[in-house]
C-alpha cells in the first residue's frame, strides 16, 4: 500500500516539476505549448520508470531501452523547435527518470537551478561576456535612433 501511495506521489511531483521546466517568462504566450510536452514528456518517463524500479534484476536493460528511445523520440518528433526548447525537453525526460526512481528531493533542487537558469540566461550572459553586452547595447542604440528619426 504504501508503494501505491508513493507512486502516486511520484506521478504528481512530475506533473507540477514538468510544468515547472517548460515555463518561460518571456514568451507567456508561446510556452504553453513546451509546458505541455515537457508535462507529458515527465509523467511518461516517472511512471514508466516508476514501475520498472520494483523489477530489479530486468529495471537496467528496460530502463536504458526506453530512455534511448525516449531520446530518439524527441530528436525525430522536434526538430522545428529552438535549442533552448530542446534542452528543456532533455531536462524533462532525464528529470523524470530521476522522480522515478525516488530521487524527489535531488529532483525539486535542479529544476529549481535549471529554471533560474534558462530564465535568466540573457542577464548570465551579460555577465560572463562583455561582447554580448557592448552587441545589444548597439542594437538598442540604432533602434532608437530609427525611431526618432523615423
Amino acid at each position: 500500500m504504501f508503494e501505491l501511495i508513493a507512486y502516486i506521489f511520484k506521478i504528481i511531483i512530475s506533473l507540477c516539476i514538468g510544468y515547472i521546466v517548460g515555463y518561460d517568462h518571456n514568451k507567456k504566450d508561446e510556452s504553453s505549448y513546451i509546458q505541455l510536452h515537457t508535462a507529458l514528456i515527465t509523467f511518461f518517463i516517472t511512471s514508466i520508470s516508476g514501475i520498472l524500479i520494483y523489477y530489479p534484476n530486468e529495471s537496467i536493460i528496460f530502463m536504458g531501452l526506453f530512455l534511448l528511445g525516449s531520446t530518439f523520440y524527441i530528436l525525430n518528433n522536434f526538430k522545428d523547435l529552438e535549442p533552448m526548447d530542446k534542452n528543456k525537453l532533455f531536462f524533462s525526460m532525464i528529470n523524470g527518470f530521476i522522480i522515478g526512481t525516488g530521487y524527489i528531493f535531488y529532483s525539486m533542487i535542479i529544476t529549481i537551478l535549471f529554471s533560474y537558469l534558462v530564465n535568466n540566461y540573457d542577464v548570465i550572459t551579460q555577465l560572463f561576456n562583455k561582447e554580448y553586452t557592448d552587441l545589444k547595447e548597439n542594437k538598442a542604440q540604432e533602434k532608437n535612433e530609427i525611431d526618432i528619426n523615423g
